[in-house]
């Protein structure tokens, strides 16, 4: 999906399932990275602002 110009949103009455083989997703404004979710043994979510990395670790069987 690639639009120019306007919103796209995602409506669906289950769930949302995004499935990369390469095993990280990527969220990006303009081409810029500022977030990931890596899954190499265990999930991270990492967000990134300027030049500061901030990590976020959420274990199994925790709720957050």
């Amino acid at each position: 999906i690639d639009l120019s110009s306007g919103d796209l949103t995602i409506d669906v009455a289950g769930d949302i399932v995004l499935d990369a083989d390469g095993a990280d997703i990527k969220l990006a404004d303009d081409g810029t990275v500022f977030g990931e979710l890596k899954n190499g043994g265990s999930v991270t979510i990492d967000f990134r602002e300027d030049e500061i990395k901030l990590d976020c670790l959420v274990e199994e069987n925790e709720t957050v």
